[in-house]
C-alpha cells in the first residue's frame, strides 16, 4: 500500500481517513512504530477492522494490513521477532531503496559475528562489508530484481577479510523500497582450507600416508581425490584407481568391514573435537589382497553437514604379523561392529542376537519386550548441535545400563531409539518411567525433552526378535500420537493382521502386475474461504484378502528393495487419468519418494502426463523435508528441472526434522506442509501457538505458501482462523476418502 501527498485512500472508512493521516505523523515525527488502528473496505463494501503495520523511509511509507481476530484489538506480541533474535544463523533484514539502506533487524547472532552494536548497524547497515563486497552485493541483488528471483546465494567479502556466503531473500516491494533478508555464514575457514590444500599438494603427494578424500552421498562412498602414496599401496595406477572408485569407494574396503567404515565416518562428522580418533579397519588391494591400515578421520568441512572428508591411511600390515596385536585388533573391530560407537550399547542386529541367546537360556522366566524414542529429538539437534545431542544419547545408555544391568539385554537401534528385552517383575511402567529421566535432563540443557515407549508382552519366546521388537514398536507409536500417557501396551488390535517386511516382499510383485494399488484423497481447504483448494493422493494397497493396506506398511520396504518408483508412477498414471476423465480443476498432489533422484524420472513423468494430456499446473510433487537433507544436490536439481516444467513442488513433513531458515531460504520449494507435531501440541503446550503462530508468520514474509497438516479438533481450527492461516488438511476436515466420494464432495462443497 503506498500513499501519495495529497493522495485520499479509499479503501478507508470516510471517518478514518483524516485521523489515519494524523496518528501516522504523529508516529513519523516521534519515532512510534505501533501499528494504528482503521477500517477498510472489503470487495463486498463490507468494512472490517484492522492493524496497519508500517515502514517509512524515504518519503515513503509502505506496511502490511493484519486482520483482526475476535479476540480483541491489542496489538499481537511479535513471537517471531523473538525466534530470529535465537537463530543459530546469523540474520539481518533490510529496506533498499537504489544503494540507500535502512536497517529493520538484526539478529544476536549477526551481531556476534561482527562484533558490532546494533547504533552501528543503524548507521550503515551494509558497513560490514569491504566496499567491494557492498558493490557485490548491491549488484547481484540488481540481477535478482531483473530476473524475479526470490532467493539466491552468493560469496562476498567482509569488513575483516572475512569469506561470507550470503543467502538473499527479496521479500515486499513497497514502491521504490525493497524489503531484504539476508542470512549469512562465514565460510573463511573453507576458503583458507582451499587455499592451504593448493600449497600442500605437493606434499600430499609425497606423503608416507596415503590420503584420499572421499563424499557420502545417500551412503553411496564418492572417492574425490587420492595420492600416488595411497595408489601405490593397493598396487594401482593413480589414474585407474580414482576412475575405477569413483562412484563406488566403498568397494576399496573389505567387505566386513564397511558398515563400520560409515559409522566411524558418520560419528566423528557430527562430533566438534580437534583430536581425532583412529580406527583400524581392512582394505583390499587390485591383487585382492588384505591389507591391515590404521585411518585417520578429518572433516574438511563444516561439521554435520555432509561435507567432503579425507582420510589417512597409514599401512599396519607389517605390525600385524604379532598375533596377539593381530587378535588385538580383531577384538577391537568385533566390539566397535556389535557396539553402537557413541553409546557403546549393543547395535540393532547384535542386540537381536543377544536376544535370541536370552530367551532360549531363561525359558522359565516371562520377558517384556520395550521399545524407547526420544520425541523430536533431531530438532534437539538443529537447536543444540549434535555434541548435545550426542550427550543425550550418553546419558539415556547410562540410565539403561543402571537399571537393567545384567537382568535383560538392551541396545541402541538407531538414531534415538533404544531396546530392551527384560523380566515381566521389571515392567511396571512406573519403573520404566523413573529409569530413565528425560525430563530432568531437559531442564538442565534448557530444551524441552520427553521419550516415549511401546511394551510388549512377550507370550511365544520362540518368534523372531524383530517380530518382537517389532510390537513394541507399534505400541510406542500409539503412545506418541494417540495417548498422553507416554507409554502403550501391545493389543492384538494394534495389528490384527500383522503384515511384515517379509509378506510385502512375497506379495509386492504379484500386487503391481494384478493393479492391486490405488490412491485416495485427502482434500485440503483453503481455511478463510472453506472450499477445497487442492487434494493429496495416499497410495493405499486393496489386498484380495487383507482389505486395505495403509502406506507405512509397505512404502518402506518398496523404497528399500527399488520398487517405489515403479509404484509412484503407477499413482500418477492413475492421478492423470482420474483428472482427465472427472474434468478436475483443482491440483492434486503426488508423493515423490527420494529413492525417484534419478536421470530418467522427469522423462517418465512428463511421459505420463502427455499420454493423459494433463495440464501440469494440475499436477503437485510432494517430497519430505528429509529427502531434501539426504541427497541436496540431486534433489534441488530434479525440483527446479520439475518446476521448470511447470511443476508445483512441496515440501512435506516441514519441521519434522532438521528446518531451518537457511533451508527455506536456499532449497527450491513452492509450498511447505507443516508437520502435524506442531499442531497437537495446541491446548496442550502453550509455548506451541507462539511457535506456530510465528512459523505462519515466516511463511507469509517469506512468500511461501503453508498447509497446515493434521488438524483434529475445533480447538486447533479456531486457533489457525485466528493466526490466519491459509489452507489446511486433516481429519477434523476430511479423512483420506475413495475417488468417488471426493467427487461427491467436491460436487456438492
Amino acid at each position: 500500500m503506498a500513499f501519495n501527498r495529497n493522495e485520499m485512500v479509499t479503501a478507508l472508512h470516510k471517518d478514518d481517513r483524516f485521523t489515519f493521516r494524523e496518528e501516522l505523523r504523529k508516529r513519523i515525527t516521534t519515532q512510534n512504530g505501533t501499528p494504528i488502528q482503521v477500517r477498510l473496505k472489503l470487495s463486498s463494501n463490507v468494512f472490517i477492522p484492522v492493524l496497519f503495520s508500517w515502514h517509512y523511509m524515504h518519503q515513503r511509507i509502505g506496511g502490511k494490513v493484519v486482520r483482526f481476530s475476535p479476540s480483541g484489538f491489542s496489538q499481537p506480541e511479535n513471537f517471531l521477532a523473538e525466534i530470529l533474535q535465537d537463530f543459530t544463523v546469523a540474520l539481518l533484514h533490510i529496506a533498499l531503496e537504489h544503494e540507500k539502506s535502512t536497517l529493520l533487524m538484526a539478529n544476536r547472532k549477526f551481531l556476534e559475528m561482527f562484533q558490532t552494536e546494533l547504533s552501528t548497524l543503524e548507521n550503515d547497515p551494509l558497513g560490514w562489508l569491504l566496499p567491494s563486497g557492498k558493490i557485490s552485493l548491491l549488484s547481484c541483488i540488481d540481477n535478482m530484481r531483473e530476473n524475479h528471483l526470490r532467493n539466491e546465494t552468493f560469496m562476498v567479502v567482509g569488513g575483516g577479510n572475512q569469506y561470507l556466503s550470503v543467502t538473499c531473500q527479496l521479500g515486499n516491494c513497497f514502491g521504490y523500497v525493497q524489503m531484504i533478508t539476508l542470512s549469512l555464514q562465514d565460510v573463511s575457514r573453507e576458503q583458507k582450507l582451499q587455499q592451504l590444500n593448493k600449497r600442500m599438494l605437493p606434499y600430499i603427494e609425497k606423503s608416507r600416508e596415503g590420503i584420499a578424500v572421499f563424499s557420502l552421498e545417500s551412503y553411496s562412498l564418492e572417492l574425490q581425490y587420492a595420492n600416488e602414496t595411497l595408489a601405490t599401496l593397493l598396487r594401482y595406477e593413480r589414474e585407474e584407481l580414482t576412475t575405477k572408485f569413483k562412484n563406488n569407494a566403498i568397494q576399496l574396503f573389505f567387505p566386513e568391514d564397511r558398515t563400520l567404515l560409515l559409522r566411524h565416518v558418520e560419528r566423528q562428522s557430527m562430533m566438534n573435537t580437534t583430536v581425532p580418533v583412529p580406527f583400524n579397519l581392512r582394505l583390499v588391494a587390485k591383487d585382492d589382497a588384505v591389507l591391515w591400515c590404521r585411518i585417520t578421520f578429518r572433516q574438511m568441512g563444516i561439521q554435520g553437514r555432509g561435507e567432503p572428508f579425507s582420510l589417512l591411511i597409514e599401512d599396519l600390515s607389517e605390525s600385524m604379523h604379532d598375533e596377539a596385536i593381530l587378535q588385538e585388533v580383531q577384538e577391537q573391530l568385533s566390539f566397535a561392529l556389535n557396539h553402537n560407537l557413541i553409546t557403546g550399547l549393543y547395535t540393532r542386529q547384535r542386540f537381536y542376537e543377544a536376544c535370541r541367546e536370552y530367551l532360549d537360556t531363561h525359558k522359565n522366566i516371562s520377558f517384556v519386550m520395550v521399545y524407547w524414542n526420544i520425541d523430536r529429538f533431531s530438532v534437539l539437534n538443529e537447536l543444540f548441535g549434535f555434541d548435545r545431542g550426542n550427550q543425550v544419547l550418553q546419558v539415556v545408555a547410562r540410565s539403561l545400563r543402571e537399571f537393567i544391568k545384567d537382568s535383560g539385554v538392551y541396545g541402541h537401534i538407531g538414531a534415538d531409539h533404544f531396546a530392551a528385552c527384560i523380566p515381566k517383575k521389571m515392567s511396571s511402567a512406573k519403573k520404566l518411567k523413573k529409569a530413565i529421566d528425560i525430563k530432568h535432563l531437559g531442564e538442565e540443557i534448557g530444551y524441552h525433552l520427553s521419550m516415549v515407549f511401546g511394551l510388549y508382552e512377550i507370550e511365544d519366546p520362540s518368534q523372531n526378535i524383530p517380530s518382537l521388537l517389532d510390537k513394541a514398536h507399534s505400541a510406542s507409536k500409539i503412545s506418541r500420537f494417540q495417548n498422553r500417557e507416554g507409554y502403550a501396551f501391545y493389543e492384538p488390535s494394534i495389528r490384527s493382521d500383522t503384515f511384515n517386511e517379509q509378506d510385502v516382499l512375497n506379495e509386492m510383485q504379484q500386487a503391481l502386475e494384478n493393479d492391486q494399488f490405488t490412491f485416495f484423497l485427502q482434500p485440503i481447504f483453503d481455511l478463510q474461504e472453506m472450499h477445497i483448494s487442492s487434494a493429496e493422493a495416499l497410495s493405499r494397497w486393496v489386498h484380495p484378502t487383507r482389505g486395505v493396506i495403509p502406506p507405512d506398511k509397505f512404502i518402506p520396504v518398496f523404497e528399500k528393495y527399488g520398487f517405489i518408483t515403479t509404484l509412484d508412477l503407477s499413482i500418477l498414471s492413475r492421478v492423470c487419468a482420474f483428472i482427465a476423465d472427472n474434468h478436475v480443476e483443482i491440483p492434486i498432489s503426488i508423493n515423490l519418494s527420494r529413492i525417484d533422484v534419478n536421470n530418467r524420472i522427469v522423462d517418465l513423468i512428463l511421459q505420463t502426463t502427455e499420454k493423459f494430456a494433463v495440464d501440469h499446473s494440475l499436477i503437485q510433487f510432494e517430497i519430505t523435508e528429509s529427502a531434501y537433507i539426504d541427497n541436496p544436490v540431486q534433489m534441488s536439481e530434479l525440483v527446479g528441472e520439475l518446476q521448470g516444467h511447470g511443476f508445483t513442488i512441496l515440501m512435506d513433513d516441514f519441521g519434522s526434522g532438521y528446518s531451518s531458515l537457511h533451508m527455506l531460504s536456499t532449497l527450491p520449494m513452492d509450498i511447505i506442509k507443516i508437520d502435524r507435531s506442531f499442531i497437537c501440541e495446541i491446548g496442550v503446550n502453550m509455548r506451541s501457538k507462539a511457535v506456530l503462530s510465528s512459523i505462519i508468520q515466516m511463511g507469509r514474509h517469506l512468500g511461501l505458501p503453508m498447509v497446515i497438516e493434521g488438524i483434529e479438533n475445533e480447538e486447533q481450527h479456531q486457533f489457525l482462523l485466528e493466526s490466519e492461516a491459509l489452507n489446511v488438511q486433516g481429519f477434523y476436515y476430511q479423512r483420506p476418502m475413495e475417488q468417488e466420494a471426493f467427487l461427491n464432495l467436491f460436487t456438492h462443497a
